[in-house]
């Protein structure tokens, strides 16, 4: 068969026209290679690591190895965030440059080109790094003209066996260079033979079947019988927060009903404003107290004490108060934002354990997260983060927050947010206290009234303008603060400074009142930055004009005199941190005043706390050694948490804590190395009872959702709600000048038998009672990892908490209920352990034995 010419030409000339292959915009090409990139940040050594970036008396070693697709936008650069600014980096194509803060940015170096491929980069940063949570996610890849993308490889994952969500480029730390601080560090490497060997103690304690509330009852009186509720309880009919009550009630399982057994409400006014005493007998329930909050924790403790399995109540009576009038925690939500949802869970649980006070951390470096009404740059701008270098629409991407300003790390309580908040808190007898950090910590409220100003200057209102404007165009001073801001610090030499905190306390104030909720406590902070102010013309001519001013360094001290007593004449007690306070002239700063003490114990912690309370302050116990939630449980890198002061701090340690007597710790507790120390008591406690309360902080650089908050809060916050409340027996009653050391004994081993006891009740009740309610409620917990080794090819498994149940799981089989030792056969076969909270399927991280 031929085919003519014609009809070639035909067949040719008929096919349909070929789609041409759209272009690929740069857009597309920089959104593929974000999905692309590869990224694998490893840290080497922190030992013995030479040639330190300058003032660095010590460093570390890490790599950084990207591999890079073959299509890049042109003049592309990455950004991330490092917890120090890297001060050395060796690679011959790219340029590894600090921004602010802990922002960083990688570009190729002028005149350099890079192909598809692997490359590494070397660099040295001060100090150490030994936990995943030091090295941040989302890293951000970003060029000219484009819409920035976070780099996939660098998101955080979970994976199977463990409940959080972790970085996915980081690498492991596995060997001692990774692991240790310095040759000086001898804090344990924790895994499940070290656990073993710390928990073999306790398996054999005896659990007592005594009536046991979280927090301790300060006296009761027990008998043998209990007695049935058949309809639960009744309240009477003029109870306030009749909602709120049968809220709780039902969270532990009593039913509160019309028809339920009546409890009778006596007044006492003997007792005094948080005491109750309760009495349950067959013949009826009586609660006496002197105010609705003592009416409030005596029906705790009776929601606790049923039994809803037999629906009984125990026979008995109990005297109870706290130790302390103010038990608190602080909840940063300045640095990564907690839901109003999160908020509420936690006051919930507040409550339910007797804690007061909720300290309320909403502004800071990394965010402002309270609407001030007529200032919406503080929220609209200081409220989120993403990548905008102008800072016209956001602020930096600081901790790894990526681009999105929607993210949960982002966002602000609205008016209405925030006085349904105050109203929550007080149904729940809890008191808010604000606090806004000054004149550190500052930069979220520097920068959003920049783009204030610079938006009210382009509408010529020069006078609105500078109204509120916290800087100081000609001040030349170069300064680092503690987390690597070079712009943190309100001038507290201008105006308008003054003026601003005046609105911000003002509007603050309203916000109250229109909750019905007075503000009675105003934290400032009262955070410094050393080298601030030094090259002011502001704050030379104020020095030239006060004469107790000499230099810029007293200019701090100045701010928080003037600040506290502007708090003060409002009718506030005014809160601050330690160090801000040490520096302010005593006779200068109003009183009372408030003073959160966070020197660690080792440091001289005791000495600070006994001095501000000599000098009449209203001292807040807030120790990083052992109420910083946000350090790690134990010292495991994969455990999430900043651990400058402390490298573990687990339920246990905050439940040993014996707040009458700080010095005594030298003797039972090493330093953040695990080395000993010693404490000589050299400033003598003279006036206790300016000691008012006790508060756990949960900072939040590294705590980015809701859920890991959780994680770090429970189920320490327990142990601190037992201490905050309880003086328990075995506590070493303080005597002035004694000196405390390891060498020392004055904590016998009838005092410790007595505290290991005391503890292994506790435990038991977090096991059966607390974190099943968690589990109930949806609120998230650590479990608590259990101990296990494999002896001539058998396993042994110790728990860490009574009640809990250990599992085991041999190479792919299912996991199993461990209940003695037993052998595992093969020595080559792989067993992993872990634990398991009984009545649910919340489980501990998985570990490997072999």
């Amino acid at each position: 068969m031929f085919v003519t010419i014609a009809a070639l030409i035909c067949m040719l000339a008929c096919q349909p026209k070929a789609t041409p292959t759209p272009a690929i915009s740069a857009q597309q090409t920089l959104d593929t290679a974000a999905e692309q990139i590869g990224v694998r940040l490893t840290v080497l050594s922190n030992l013995d690591v030479e040639d330190c970036p300058a003032a660095s008396a010590q460093c570390y070693l890490a790599q950084l190895d990207l591999t890079l697709p073959a299509a890049m936008p042109a003049d592309w650069r990455i950004y991330f965030s490092h917890i120090s600014p890297i001060g050395w980096h060796d690679s011959e194509l790219f340029e590894l440059q600090h921004i602010n803060g802990d922002l960083h940015k990688i570009t190729v170096k002028t005149g350099q080109q890079v192909n598809a491929g692997q490359y590494r980069i070397l660099f040295k940063g001060p100090n150490w790094l030994v936990s995943e949570s030091g090295l941040f996610p989302n890293f951000i890849v970003e060029a000219p003209g484009l819409t920035p993308q976070v780099i996939s490889a660098t998101r955080e994952v979970k994976r199977d066996g463990d409940p959080l969500a972790r970085a996915a480029h980081v690498a492991a730390f596995e060997t001692p260079q990774q692991r240790k601080r310095n040759p000086d560090d001898n804090m344990p490497l924790v895994d499940a033979t070290w656990r073993f060997q710390q928990q073999s103690a306790l398996q054999t304690l005896p659990l007592s079947a005594s009536p046991r509330v979280l927090p301790s009852v300060q006296t009761s009186d027990w008998q043998s019988e209990r007695r049935t509720l058949t309809n639960g309880i009744s309240l009477p009919a003029d109870s306030r927060n009749q909602a709120t009550l049968s809220h709780f009630l039902t969270w532990f399982g009593l039913p509160l009903q019309n028809n339920g057994e009546a409890v009778l409400f006596t007044l006492d006014s003997t007792l005094g404003d948080e005491a109750y005493a309760l009495t349950i007998q067959h013949e009826g329930i009586e609660i006496r107290a002197a105010t609705e909050q003592g009416r409030f924790y005596a029906l705790m403790t009776l929601a606790q004490l049923y039994r809803s399995s037999d629906t009984s109540l125990p026979l008995g009576s109990i005297s109870d108060a706290p130790r302390y009038p103010l038990r608190g925690l602080h909840l940063d939500v300045a640095r990564n934002f907690r839901s109003v949802a999160f908020v509420q869970r936690l006051l919930d649980v507040m409550a339910a354990v007797k804690l007061n006070t909720l300290h309320l951390h909403l502004a800071d470096d990394e965010g402002w997260r309270l609407q001030i009404q007529d200032l919406p740059e503080l929220t609209e701008v200081g409220g989120k983060r993403c990548l905008d270098l102008t800072e016209e629409h956001c602020l930096l991407p600081q901790l790894g927050a990526g681009v999105d300003p929607t993210s949960q790390v982002n966002g602000y309580y609205s008016r209405e947010d925030y006085i349904g908040l105050l109203r929550y808190a007080a149904q729940r007898h809890i008191e808010v206290i604000p606090a806004l950090d000054m004149p550190g910590h500052s930069r979220a409220a520097i920068v959003a009234m920049q783009a204030r100003y610079r938006k009210l200057m382009q509408a010529e209102q020069s006078d609105a303008a500078n109204q509120y404007y916290l800087s100081e165009p000609q001040d030349q001073s170069h300064y680092s603060s503690i987390q690597h801001y070079h712009d943190n610090t309100l001038n507290p030499c201008i105006d308008s400074t003054y003026a601003f905190v005046n609105k911000v306390l003002d509007e603050v104030q309203i916000l109250h009142k229109e909750a019905g909720v007075p503000l009675t406590r105003y934290h400032i902070g009262a955070d410094e930055t050393a080298g601030a102010w030094q090259d002011s013309p502001a704050c030379q001519a104020l020095i030239a004009r006060q004469p107790e001013l000499t230099e810029a360094k007293q200019l701090s001290a100045y701010f928080v005199e003037k600040v506290a007593n502007m708090v003060s004449q409002r009718g506030m007690i005014p809160g601050a941190w330690s160090d801000g306070l040490s520096h302010a002239n005593p006779r200068a700063l109003p009183r009372p005043i408030q003073s959160n003490v966070w020197d660690t114990l080792f440091w001289g912690g005791s000495a600070r706390t006994h001095d501000m309370a000599n000098q009449g302050m209203q001292v807040v116990l807030s120790f990083p050694d052992m109420l910083y939630l946000d350090f790690p449980y134990e010292s495991d890198p994969k455990e999430p948490g900043y651990y400058w002061g402390s490298r573990a701090t687990d339920s246990e340690q905050i439940f040993q804590f014996m707040p009458a007597n700080l010095p005594a710790h030298a003797e039972i507790w090493p330093d953040r190395m695990g080395n000993p120390y010693a404490d000589k008591d050299p400033t003598p406690l003279k006036k206790p009872e300016n000691i008012i309360g006790l508060q756990a902080q949960l900072w939040s650089e590294t705590v980015r959702s809701d859920e890991r908050a959780e994680y770090m809060l429970y189920p320490r916050l327990f142990s601190v709600a037992e201490r905050a409340w309880h003086v328990a027996p075995w506590e070493q009653a303080y005597q002035a000048g004694r000196a405390y050391s390891a060498q020392t004994r004055h904590m016998d081993d009838t005092r410790i038998a007595l505290r290991n006891a005391d503890w292994w009740q506790f435990s038991n009740q977090l096991s059966n009672r607390w974190l099943p309610m968690l589990s109930e409620h949806q609120i998230a917990y650590r479990t608590p990892l259990p101990g296990a080794q494999v002896n001539d090819g058998r396993l042994y498994m110790t728990l860490p908490f009574a009640g809990l149940v250990a599992e085991y799981q041999l190479a792919d089989s299912g996991w199993q209920t461990y209940l003695a030792p037993f052998d595992v056969g093969n020595r080559a076969v792989r067993v992993r352990v872990r634990a398991r909270v009984p009545g649910s399927d919340h489980t501990s991280r998985v570990q490997q034995v072999q």
